[in-house]
C-alpha cells in the first residue's frame, strides 16, 4: 500500500515540482538572453566604450537582485507555510504586506538610483575623469531605475503567480520581457538614437510590460490571492527579512567573487585568459538556469508540505528534485561539455589565442553542473526549513570561500587552467562537505532513514498519520474500516469516528462527481493525522478546480445539511478550508 502511495503522490509532487521549477527557469533563461542581446546590440551600434560601460553598471542588476531576493524568499516562504497550514486569511495578509512593502521600497529605490545615478557610477568605477565612460554608465543607469519597480516586482510575482497556478500567464509575462527588451533596443538604436540611457529605458519598459502581464493573475476572480489595504499587517516582515537574507548573501558572494578570480585570471594569463572567461561568464547563467530552477522550485514547495507538516511528501519532494538534477541537469552538462568548442565559435575565432582556453573553462563549468544544481537544491531546501545562519554559511562557501580558495591553490602550480578547474572542483568539494556533515549529524538519529537524510531533524511527527489515495468511490470503500480504526487508535469516539469516516465518503464523491473525466488519470490523496490537540482531516486531488461560485453552492449544500457527513464534521471543526494551490485542490479541516 505505501508503494502504490508513494507512486501516486509521485505525480501530484512531481506535477507541482515542474511547475514550480518552470518559471523559474524561464525566467533565468530569459534574463541570460535579453543581457547577452543586450551586449550584442550595445557592441555592435554603440561601440566597445558603451559596452565597456554597460559591464560597469551591471552591478545595477545585483542591487535589484538583492533588494527583489529578500523581499521575494521571505514573502513565499511565510504564505507556503501558511497556506500549508490552511490558513487562508494570514497568507491573504501576508501577500498584501508583500505587495505594499515592495511598492514602497521599489519606488524608493527607483528615485534614488535616478537622482545619485552619477554618484553610483562612480561608486562601480567610472571615473568622471574619463569622460565617455562616465556619461554612458551614468545615463545606463538612469534608464535601468526607471524601472527599478517594475524589476522588483517580476521576481517577487513569479513565486507568488506559481502558487495561483498561472503558468501560462508566467509564460506570457517571460515572452513579454524577452520581445519587448529585443524591440525596445532595435527601436533605439534605429529610430530614437537615445544612446545607453535608451539601453536602460528598454530595460525598464520591458520589464514594467512584464509586471503587468503577471498581474492579470492577481486580478482574477479564481487567485488565491488578494491584495487589500485593509489586510496589510506588518508582523510578518521582519521574519520575511530573516528568511530572505540568504538570497542577499548569494548575490553579494557572486558579486564579490569576480574582484579575487579576475585579479588572478590577470595574474596567471593577462587579457587572452580573460577573454576565455568572458565567454563563460556570458553563457553561465543560462547554463545554471535549470539547476537554479529545481532550487528554487524545491524551495517552494517545501514551504507548503513544511506548512502540511508532511514528511512523506518532503522526502517524496527530495527524491524527485535529486532525480531531474540527476537526469535533466545531468543531460545539459554532457550537452553542454560536447557543444563548448561551438559554443566558444559564437564568441571567439578559432584561431584566437583565447578560444583553447574558452573551450577548457566551458567543459570545466560543464563538469560543475550537476553538483551546483545539487548545492543550489540543498541551499533553498536550508532556506525553506528557515536554518537561516546554516544557509548564509553554506551559501558564502558555494559562491565565494571555496572558489576563491581553490583557485589560489591551483593557479601557481598549474597558471589559468588551475582556476578553470577550480569551477568544478569547489561545487564537488561543497557537494562532498554537505553529505559528509549531513551524514555525521544525524549517524545517531533514531529517525534516519540512511545515511544522507536531510529531514531527519524536521520537527514533524512522523506517526499518528493514517494516508491513503484513491481513483475511485468503490477503492474507497476498501478503505472506510481503516479510517475507522484509526480514529479507534487516537480514540475518537465511535460517533465522532463514524462521521469522519462518512464525511471522507462525501467528500471523495463530490470530487469524483465534480472533478473527473477521462481524459487523463485523477488522484485523490487522503490524510489524517493529530497535531498536538487538533485532529486534521486534508484531502488532496488534481482534478478540475472549484470556482467561486462552484465552492458558494457547496458550502450553501453543506449548510443545509444536504451532505450530512461533511455538515457534521464542519459544525463541530475548529477550520475549514478550500484551497486551490499551484493547480491543485486542497480541503482542509480542523477538529
Amino acid at each position: 500500500m505505501k508503494k502504490i502511495i508513494a507512486k501516486d503522490k509521485n505525480i501530484i509532487i512531481g506535477k507541482m515540482l515542474r511547475n514550480a521549477a518552470l518559471g523559474i527557469i524561464l525566467m533565468e533563461i530569459s534574463g541570460a538572453v535579453t543581457y547577452i542581446i543586450d551586449g550584442i546590440m550595445t557592441s555592435r551600434f554603440l561601440g566597445d566604450s558603451a559596452l565597456a560601460a554597460t559591464g560597469i553598471a551591471s552591478v545595477s542588476y545585483t542591487i535589484l537582485a538583492i533588494i527583489s531576493g529578500i523581499i521575494s524568499a521571505g514573502g513565499q516562504k511565510i504564505c507556503c507555510g501558511e497556506i500549508g497550514s490552511g490558513k487562508k486569511q494570514q497568507a491573504n495578509n501576508t501577500f498584501s504586506m508583500v505587495i505594499f512593502i515592495t511598492a514602497v521600497i521599489s519606488i524608493i529605490v527607483s528615485v534614488l538610483g535616478i537622482i545619485f545615478s552619477g554618484s553610483l557610477a562612480s561608486l562601480m568605477g567610472a571615473d568622471a575623469s574619463y569622460t565617455s565612460l562616465y556619461n554612458n554608465t551614468t545615463d545606463y543607469i538612469r534608464g535601468f531605475f526607471i524601472g527599478a519597480p517594475g524589476h522588483i516586482f517580476v521576481a517577487v510575482l513569479i513565486p507568488l503567480a506559481q502558487l495561483n497556478g498561472s503558468n501560462k500567464l508566467i509564460t506570457a509575462s517571460i515572452v513579454t520581457l524577452t520581445i519587448s527588451d529585443i524591440l525596445g533596443d532595435i527601436i533605439n538604436v534605429t529610430v530614437l538614437n537615445w544612446g545607453l540611457f535608451g539601453m536602460g529605458l528598454a530595460t525598464s519598459i520591458s520589464y514594467y510590460l512584464s509586471a503587468a502581464v503577471l498581474v492579470l493573475s492577481f486580478i482574477s476572480k479564481k487567485s488565491l490571492f488578494k491584495f487589500s489595504t485593509k489586510k496589510i499587517c506588518f508582523e510578518n516582515f521582519r521574519p520575511m527579512l530573516r528568511i530572505g537574507m540568504p538570497r542577499a548573501t548569494k548575490r553579494i558572494g557572486n558579486f564579490l567573487r569576480p574582484f579575487f578570480i579576475n585579479r588572478l585570471i590577470l595574474f596567471a594569463g593577462s587579457g587572452i585568459a580573460m577573454a576565455s572567461f568572458t565567454v563563460q561568464q556570458n553563457i553561465r547563467y543560462l547554463a545554471e538556469s535549470v539547476g537554479v530552477g529545481i532550487g528554487g522550485g524545491i524551495f517552494l514547495i517545501v514551504g507548503i508540505f513544511l506548512g502540511e507538516k508532511d514528511i512523506n511528501s518532503l522526502i517524496i519532494a527530495s527524491k524527485k528534485a535529486i532525480r531531474y538534477i540527476t537526469f535533466f541537469v545531468g543531460g545539459l552538462a554532457i550537452l553542454y561539455f560536447v557543444l563548448s568548442p561551438v559554443l566558444s565559435m559564437l564568441y571567439l575565432d578559432t584561431k584566437s589565442q583565447s578560444y583553447d582556453g574558452a573551450v577548457m573553462v566551458l567543459r570545466c563549468h560543464a563538469v560543475s553542473l550537476p553538483f551546483l544544481a545539487f548545492n543550489e537544491y540543498y541551499i533553498n531546501l536550508l532556506q525553506a526549513e528557515e536554518k537561516i545562519k546554516l544557509t548564509n554559511i553554506v551559501t558564502l562557501m558555494n559562491k565565494l570561500v571555496y572558489i576563491v580558495i581553490l583557485s589560489f591553490i591551483l593557479v601557481y602550480p598549474f597558471g589559468t587552467n588551475g582556476l578553470w578547474l577550480s569551477i568544478p572542483l569547489s561545487e564537488i568539494l561543497l557537494t562532498a562537505t554537505i553529505i559528509l556533515a549531513n551524514g555525521i549529524k544525524n549517524r545517531k538519529n533514531p529517525r534516519r532513514k540512511g545515511f544522507f537524510s536531510l529531514f531527519d531533524d524536521v520537527d514533524i511527527m512522523q506517526g499518528n498519520q493514517l494516508e491513503f489515495v484513491i481513483h475511485s468511490k468503490e477503492e474507497f470503500k476498501e478503505v472506510q474500516k481503516r479510517v475507522i480504526d484509526f480514529c479507534e487508535i487516537l480514540e475518537i469516539d465511535k460517533k465522532t469516528s463514524y462521521m469522519i469516516q462518512l464525511f471522507f465518503e462525501e467528500v471523495v464523491m463530490l470530487i469524483i462527481d465534480h472533478g473527473f473525466n477521462n481524459k487523463k488519470e485523477y488522484n485523490i490523496n487522503i490524510r489524517i493525522y493529530k497535531d498536538k490537540e487538533e485532529i486534521i482531516l486534508r484531502t488532496k486531488d488534481n482534478c478540475r478546480a472549484f470556482s467561486a461560485k462552484e465552492q458558494d453552492e457547496m458550502f450553501a449544500k453543506i449548510d443545509r445539511n444536504e451532505y450530512l457527513g461533511i455538515s457534521m464534521v464542519t459544525k463541530m471543526a475548529k477550520k475549514v478550508d478550500y484551497i486551490n494551490i499551484m493547480n491543485i485542490n486542497n480541503f482542509i479541516i480542523s477538529i
